[in-house]
């Protein structure tokens, strides 16, 4: 196929600008990371410094021109990024909640063993009762106090009913709930707090610590207060209430959840873009739209700040298309002046108004090789045409395009070596069909010229 083709042509300066933004992006993934480790308090500095080792590779891939390699590593370490915010996030619920766990097991013993010595008349400490009531209220006791409180009461319960140890830790456990011999009393207490654990509480535990990550400290705020006030019911042996309570609770976070995920997206998406538009030069030309965005986003107007979002993403990405329209017409004539044709200064300026140009070559007269379209996308028309009036050199039709297409592979190579890539997506065989006759404006295009060499 040597006739006339379509072309697309990726120059260097595009593929590292896709590799520039694919590296903002993990930079950006770096600091969201940071900022969710510093507010829930999370210490990984082995992940921290595994992550920047990664960003400093990627950045020397570039300097050394390693563009494919970038663009492939790039994506893997946000997603590991993005995968290890889910996992410490998780080990820290999974802490909280055994936090709550340890409460709730605290609290269900110290009724127990309080209940327990009532019924025996057993007499203790003053504080230790103090620690046991107050634990069992469901008021802020530290742990240590209330284990030792606990260990005191059972002592004193072991002493009272002057048992074996293997008839006390029976009692006990029948105490807690065990129904076989072989069952110990941590084993019950275990037992016993999963049973008391309703899944509902579970969940909106994780859901509160997952509102938390997103910053939504308000909301969660709210929805702690009603859990609390579901455990106090609990206490008071309100189960009718408890359950209601529960059900409402779960109703009711599940569209603020799904809100609070949609603008935690939002967050990240605005401030990707901001990364991607910081390091390709196009922050001044969206920053007000982007800025805007942000703005709606925290007055929770998602949808204006989706406007807001993709007005900045339009205009970059018009910006881009410039850029690459651009490069794509100089490498196309910086190529053919690498080949002996006779590119001048302001060509690239010419076709960009225009939309067509013809270059010529010295060694062949009357046949040029003309270029249409703008490099919109990095697609042009390129063609060898006889010129209007010009005598021409031997050669037929046919022989003329199949030299053209021995260059044409020449081009595709220097581009290629340069870090970019020239495709050819449409050709018709040579021949194929009678070359185009143009005339050259020759007064016209030297007094282009020379105007923009003045300027």
């Amino acid at each position: 196929m040597s006739g006339p083709k379509v072309i697309n042509v990726v120059t260097r300066q595009e593929v590292i600008d896709i590799c520039q933004a694919a590296i903002a992006e993990v930079d950006y993934a770096l600091s969201e990371w940071q900022r969710i480790m510093d507010r829930n308090m999370i210490v990984a500095a082995g992940d921290l410094a595994r992550f920047m080792t990664g960003r400093n590779a990627l950045r020397q891939l570039l300097k050394a021109d390693q563009f494919l390699d970038v663009q492939k590593a790039a994506p893997g370490l946000v997603a590991a990024i993005h995968s290890n915010v889910q996992q410490q996030l998780a080990v820290h619920d999974s802490q909280a909640a055994q936090e709550q766990r340890q409460e709730r097991s605290h609290q269900f013993s110290a009724e127990a063993v309080l209940a327990r010595c009532r019924e025996m008349s057993v007499v203790i400490p003053v504080d230790c009762v103090r620690a046991l009531t107050d634990a069992a209220a469901g008021r802020a006791v530290d742990a240590q106090v209330v284990q030792r409180a606990i260990s005191q009461a059972t002592s004193a319960l072991y002493a009272t009913e002057q048992s074996t140890a293997f008839t006390k830790q029976r009692d006990l456990a029948e105490v807690l709930g065990a129904t076989g011999e072989s069952t110990n009393a941590q084993e019950v207490l275990r037992a016993a707090e999963d049973s008391l654990v309703d899944p509902r509480i579970r969940r909106i535990s994780s859901q509160l610590v997952e509102l938390t990550s997103f910053g939504e400290d308000a909301t969660a705020s709210s929805f702690r207060s009603r859990l609390e006030t579901v455990l106090q019911a609990e206490a008071a042996g309100e189960m009718c209430q408890r359950g209601l309570l529960l059900d409402s609770l779960e109703v009711e976070m599940a569209p603020a959840l799904k809100q609070a995920r949609h603008i935690h997206e939002l967050r990240i998406a605005i401030g990707v873009e901001f990364a991607t538009a910081r390091a390709l030069g196009d922050l001044e030309a969206c920053q007000a739209d982007l800025a805007a965005a942000e703005k709606q986003l925290d007055q929770e107007n998602a949808e204006e700040a989706t406007t807001s979002l993709a007005k900045a993403r339009d205009i970059r990405a018009q910006r881009n298309r410039c850029r690459a329209a651009q490069a794509s017409r100089e490498a196309i004539l910086q190529g053919l002046k690498d080949l002996g044709y006779a590119v001048e200064e302001g060509m690239a300026t010419q076709l960009a108004a225009k939309k067509q140009l013809v270059v010529q070559h010295p060694a062949k007269p009357g046949v040029a090789v003309e270029l249409t379209g703008t490099g919109d996308g990095g697609r042009l028309q390129a063609r060898m045409v006889a010129l209007q009036g010009v005598s021409r050199g031997a050669g037929t039709d046919k022989q003329v395009e199949e030299k053209w297409c021995t260059e044409l592979q020449s081009l595709q190579a220097s581009i290629t070596q340069a870090g970019g890539a020239l495709l050819v997506e449409k050709a018709l065989a040579a021949g194929a069909i009678p070359m185009k006759i143009v005339a050259i404006e020759e007064d016209e295009y030297r007094a282009q010229i020379f105007k923009e060499r003045k300027l």
